[in-house]
């Protein structure tokens, strides 16, 4: 089905899978960029 695990970025394919933010991202930052739209 495509769905896989993405660590680091975002891939079209990828939304129906668990997004895993880089280890340098504070807790939530991605999620704040991700709500703005900023990646």
């Amino acid at each position: 089905n495509g769905c896989k695990t993405v660590e680091g970025e975002i891939s079209p394919q990828a939304w129906c899978a668990i997004w895993v933010p880089p280890s340098t991202y504070k807790p939530f930052t991605w999620f704040q960029e991700l709500i703005k739209g900023e990646w």
